[in-house]
């Protein structure tokens, strides 16, 4: 392949990439408004149910109900991971590892940790020309 060809190939690539980026953004602003009206229908649809004393609604067009969704999050890991060692709850912390640990950890040991599997991708990128002053 000529470098003409590779130059009309990135230069297409980069064309159809902002035109991604332009409906995504578009989408985006369409999906903002609406997730503006459902949340303030979902606080109607909560201060009712909860003025009529009810967990749910049923209408022909659906059901509308309250589920409870618990959620934990860590805002001091220092007194966390002493507290969970000191009681040995183990149970509490995740079971994943971060690839910037395992990476450095077989660069370091030129070996992985026991039950651990390690990759790496390859993945073609495209930038754009830098833009030269004046320009």
């Amino acid at each position: 392949m000529s470098n003409v060809q590779i130059d009309a190939v990135i230069e297409t690539y980069v064309k159809l990439r902002d035109q991604k980026a332009e409906i995504e953004d578009a989408v985006k602003e369409q999906l903002e408004a609406i997730n503006v009206k459902l949340a303030k229908f979902e606080a109607y649809l909560k201060q009712r149910a909860k003025a009529d004393g009810v967990d749910s609604f049923k209408s022909a067009h659906g059901t509308a109900f309250i589920a409870t969704t618990d959620y934990a999050n860590v805002n001091d890991w220092d007194v966390l991971s002493k507290f969970i060692i000191a009681n040995e709850l183990w149970d509490m912390l995740p079971r994943s590892v971060t690839k910037t640990a395992v990476r450095t950890y077989l660069e370091e040991n030129k070996e992985l940790p026991p039950g651990v599997t390690y990759g790496t991708m390859e993945k073609l990128n495209v930038r754009r020309p830098s833009k030269k002053a004046g320009e």
